[in-house]
């Protein structure tokens, strides 16, 4: 089944197993299996997300859950974000469309 898609300006989609992998932080087991509310907390408590991070994807997954959408995130972030969910860039420049278009969407 086809979701409807959203995007959610100036926030970022966190890629957790791939921070855990880069950042060396092996053993810590904090989602097992689908992402949620509590898990997100759980890694800013561990120390696998920053806050603003955490506090983002708790917001992506609530809103997928709550809404019965696909979320997508663009923000000026630079960090480990998933490639398949997350655009880097101003959504605040007049060719932000035309350069990703065939970024993520």
């Amino acid at each position: 089944m086809n979701k409807p898609k959203v995007l959610l300006l100036g926030m970022s989609y966190p890629d957790v197993p791939a921070v855990i992998a880069r950042e060396g932080k092996k053993g810590r087991k904090v989602i097992n299996g689908e992402a949620s509310i509590g898990s997100a907390v759980e890694c800013v408590e561990k120390g696998v997300l920053t806050e603003m991070d955490g506090r983002d994807l708790a917001r992506c997954i609530a809103t997928e859950v709550t809404q019965g959408v696909e979320a997508f995130t663009v923000s000026q972030e630079a960090a480990i974000y998933r490639h398949d969910k997350h655009c880097q860039g101003s959504f605040n420049r007049t060719d932000f469309v035309k350069k990703n278009d065939e970024t993520i969407w």
